[in-house]
């Protein structure tokens, strides 16, 4: 039994499937993610939606809770503030609560 343990996708889809080429190659049967699914790139539901299909333990990352709560975003650098600002509005209520 081979485990893939990923996160930090920051809703890059290209970068998430070619990791999960890499894990099929190498016979990884079982996956953890260890957070921040969103942030920063441009397909947060589409990453969402493929490490839900996996069934598997999931870590919120800090990006994904800031995405998914109505807070004010302090502390955070520019970029991460307008990307995660961006995806509050992206992602769909049911996306947000799960």
């Amino acid at each position: 039994m081979k485990y893939a343990i990923f996160g930090d996708i920051h809703a890059n889809l290209e970068a998430y499937e070619a990791v999960m080429l890499d894990a099929a190659e190498n016979d990884c049967t079982n996956f953890v993610c260890i957070g921040d699914i969103v942030g920063y790139n441009a397909n947060p539901k589409d990453c969402l939606s493929a490490v839900q299909a996996l069934g598997c333990p999931v870590v919120k990352g800090n990006h994904d809770e800031e995405a998914s709560i109505d807070t004010p975003l302090e502390g955070l650098n520019p970029l991460a503030k307008h990307a995660l600002e961006w995806t509050r509005q992206a992602l769909p209520e049911e996306d947000r609560t799960w």
